[in-house]
């Protein structure tokens, strides 16, 4: 399947869901309850994740991680997710945007701070590059590890959708963000990367960002 007929068919998924997921909204009362009636379907009908890929409740130092999301079993992914009533600070924020870790957004507050550094603790513990954290109205797509480019992890950029309807008017973002297939071709960093000012060659998306320093002086003379 190409690229296009991959986002066109989880948009029609998308489609078929948003009812659904719009309906189950008003009935989450707990955590347990945003990750069944909406994390969970986002992923697996939507996004493109096996739940052969899906892990849950793994352990880690200082806790358990809501979700490991794999790539051939390396950690590609991390989801921390929050119950309804948990306000994430971003629901009249522009869908789409990316806005400053520390910055007057994503910043402030008990949340979505506390979210955002957890799954970063998490990133860490399972040597995952991205991070998403939701309370499955609100959603915040973010790097939570950036695997050995020497910048401080707090100075990068989140992505935010305050809503599930900004979820489908910005669905090719959204899409790019968190589907297996962009976890599979590293297709998120670009958004990353131009969103700091720092935009990257395609060709190094799928590759890790810690190269050896024969191949990184390659790169330079390239």
């Amino acid at each position: 399947m190409s690229a296009r007929d991959a986002i066109d068919a989880a948009y029609a998924q998308l489609e078929a869901l948003l009812p659904d997921l719009t309906a189950w909204i008003p009935t989450i009362a707990t955590e347990q309850d945003t990750r069944l009636k909406v994390i969970d379907p986002m992923f697996t009908r939507v996004l493109g994740w096996e739940p052969a890929s899906i892990h849950t409740e793994e352990p880690t130092g200082e806790g358990f991680v809501d979700y490991k999301m794999t790539v051939d079993g390396l950690a590609r992914l991390i989801v921390e997710a929050k119950k309804d009533a948990i306000s994430l600070g971003v629901s009249g924020r522009t869908p789409g945007r990316a806005y400053k870790l520390r910055g007057g957004v994503l910043g402030h507050g008990p949340q979505p701070r506390e979210g955002i550094v957890q799954a970063m603790r998490y990133c860490g513990a399972k040597n995952a590059e991205l991070a998403c954290l939701t309370n499955g109205a609100e959603w915040i797509v973010f790097r939570g590890n950036r695997l050995g480019d020497g910048r401080d992890t707090l100075e990068g950029m989140g992505f935010v959708f305050p809503s599930l309807a900004a979820i489908k008017d910005n669905f090719p973002l959204f899409f790019d963000l968190l589907s297996y297939c962009s976890a599979t071709e590293y297709t998120f960093r670009a958004h990353f990367q131009e969103a700091e000012g720092q935009p990257i060659r395609s060709a190094t998306f799928r590759s890790s960002l810690t190269v050896p320093l024969m191949s990184a002086r390659e790169h330079v003379r390239s």
